[in-house]
């Protein structure tokens, strides 16, 4: 077969092969001709692979044009999904602000404005003054009354531990007796807090703490009276009295700051303040009861008289709050619920545990 003869068998199927090479680039074209450039305004839509469609690895009844851009079916099909989707979520944000609105208006007397600006939300509102207290003077008050707690739980031991020694020879007793000084206190107060804690849910607790004030006044008046050898006996009940009574106001006063105000930096302020109390009382009680030496007995005197006044202002600045559920739907706990068995036994059985390691 000659040469001649040989190229023009192949002319058809060159020929045929260039025509559809010529097919595929007149598609090529027309994609990128229609694709939009990466310009900005091509991120609007979200991302489909679009922009970018490649012809050449499908048939041509796959893809079709819409707003000069090609689809294929798989992506019209995931961009109809998309935009149901953002109408449905654009629906559900609405209901939720509307929704969210009407509880604002509804917490702040149906004020628009207020429930705008969101007011009452926790956030902002626990940066206030609570509702509960009228002024700002009352507060400082209530935050005083509550602290004196802290307060008086070290100062009641500053002042008695100054005067270990003039209190041993006032009461006639030995040195191995001095420990009943100091452990009766604290053992009286470490009970009182765990068990008034319960109290202070189960009772309004204004009258805890306002009860507990009197009655811390009643036996440091005792206390002033207390200090002969004859009566040693009865100075040491005292000073388990003292322990009691500091317990429930501690325990009490923490419930009371925790309900009245809500989370954030107004009441971590005030549990600060509260806390810092303690080392400040120590201080001021060796103060006290070095200045006062030589008369032991206006120690308890000078206690009594602060804490009747102590008693006065928690009457009137601290606001009745009442027990409440946990648990929505509930009735509210009562004094019937509190464990009083329990707090017996616990009660007795410290007192021997300390009572055996001092003095067996």
């Amino acid at each position: 077969m000659s040469t001649s003869s040989h190229s023009r068998d192949l002319r058809p199927v060159v020929s045929h092969s260039e025509a559809r090479l010529s097919a595929d680039i007149g598609v090529l074209n027309v994609s990128t001709s229609t694709a939009p450039y990466s310009t900005r305004t091509s991120y609007d839509e979200p991302p489909s692979g679009a922009q970018t469609p490649t012809p050449l690895l499908a048939s041509r009844n796959q893809y079709h044009q819409k707003d000069g851009v090609i689809h294929s079916g798989e992506e019209t099909y995931a961009m109809d999904s998309i935009t149901r989707t953002r109408s449905n979520m654009g629906d559900a944000l609405e209901g939720l602000y509307q929704t969210q609105t009407a509880r604002s208006q509804a917490q702040t007397g149906g004020d628009p404005e207020l429930a705008e600006a969101g007011d009452s939300s926790p956030s902002k509102s626990s940066r206030g003054r609570p509702q509960e207290l009228s002024s700002l003077s009352t507060e400082l008050v209530f935050v005083l009354v509550c602290s004196s707690g802290q307060l008086f739980f070290s100062f009641f031991q500053g002042n008695v531990n100054v005067n270990q020694q003039a209190f041993r020879l006032a009461l006639g007793i030995q040195n191995t007796e001095l420990p009943w000084m100091v452990g009766s206190y604290l053992v009286a107060l470490g009970l009182s807090v765990i068990l008034s804690g319960s109290l202070s849910d189960l009772m309004p607790p204004r009258l805890v703490v306002v009860a507990a004030f009197v009655w811390l006044t009643i036996w440091n008046v005792i206390g002033f009276f207390s200090l002969t050898p004859s009566r040693s006996t009865l100075f040491f009940f005292m000073r388990a009295m003292q322990g009691l009574s500091v317990g429930v106001i501690v325990s009490g006063s923490m419930s009371i700051l925790g309900r009245v105000y809500a989370p954030g930096l107004r009441k971590t302020r005030v549990f600060s303040a509260m806390a810092s109390m303690a080392p400040f009382g120590f201080w001021l009680g060796a103060i006290q009861g070095g200045a006062l030496t030589a008369h032991l007995e206006w120690i308890f005197g000078s206690n009594a008289i602060l804490c009747a006044l102590c008693a006065i202002a928690a009457y009137f600045t601290i606001p009745p709050l009442r027990p409440v559920a946990d648990i929505a739907g509930v009735d509210a706990p009562t004094i019937r619920d509190f464990d009083w068995k329990g707090a017996i036994l616990a009660t007795s059985g410290c007192v021997c545990l300390l009572f055996g390691l001092t003095q067996g």
